[in-house]
């Protein structure tokens, strides 16, 4: 009888103190380095997944800030490249004769939200964020491969289509708007490993340098994956779960 009555007090007592707890809100962040790829998507790759032959390496930093449980703003700078080269791909054939390929430095800046679902409490938690960025580019195409009497009797447009492209300005930034989803996992109460994987669709068909000599009537993407590390900083997380002390 004394174990139940010392059960329903010690249930009592937390139930009050977490609520106690959850009522006061103190600003909580996090900052985190991650490290991943950025997989290009447009015109020179066949792919829906996007060019995976020609993967490009992407440094980031993050902030958040735990709104709720549930829900953090987020903060991104990320550093990387873009690359694709259709002349990797055998199918169609005609890749390896149109052969167009470019590189692009990236620098973004994005403004999301996260939400996890089960809370960040967990030791593992899954969460999906989605939000709006910029993206500084520096596109360099290259056609130099381009063997313009392959298509010249099969395909004449191509070959106005493409100095169409050359006339045309590389951008020099694009809109983007990141969707994606990622998995935390607590090393401790302060440290903790997570892993992301996010796609960019952005508003320029220029990003990989061609669009009428490819595909006009499609928007240039990108993706990104990458692992990491955060950091809880700034005070103790009140959405957290409470130490309890016996």
């Amino acid at each position: 009888m004394k174990n139940a009555t010392l059960r329903i007090f010690v249930f009592i007592y937390l139930f009050l103190y977490h609520k106690e707890s959850s009522a006061q809100f103190t600003s909580t962040y996090s900052v985190g380095i991650n490290a991943g790829a950025f997989i290009y998507n447009g015109d020179l790759s066949p792919w829906r997944s996007g060019s995976l032959k020609t993967p490009a390496f992407v440094f980031g930093l993050r902030g958040n800030k735990h709104l709720s449980p549930n829900v953090s703003a987020r903060l991104e700078l990320n550093f990387g490249k873009l690359r694709g080269d259709e002349a990797k791909y055998t199918e169609p054939e005609y890749r390896q004769y149109r052969a167009f390929a470019f590189t692009s430095r990236v620098a973004e800046i994005i403004i999301a939200a996260e939400y996890s679902p089960l809370g960040r409490a967990r030791r593992l938690s899954p969460y999906v964020f989605g939000g709006i960025g910029y993206a500084g580019l520096k596109v360099q195409r290259d056609y130099s491969r381009f063997a313009g009497e392959y298509f010249a009797a099969t395909e004449p447009a191509l070959l106005e289509n493409l100095q169409k492209d050359i006339d045309h300005d590389l951008p020099k930034s694009a809109l983007i708007f990141p969707v994606g989803i990622g998995l935390k996992y607590s090393l401790s109460e302060k440290l903790s490993l997570h892993t992301e994987a996010a796609q960019r669709f952005t508003t320029s068909d220029y990003i990989d340098g061609f669009s009428e000599a490819g595909n006009p009537n499609r928007k240039d993407s990108y993706s990104k994956y990458s692992i990491g590390l955060r950091l809880a900083v700034g005070g103790k997380d009140r959405y957290g779960c409470p130490v309890v002390r016996y």
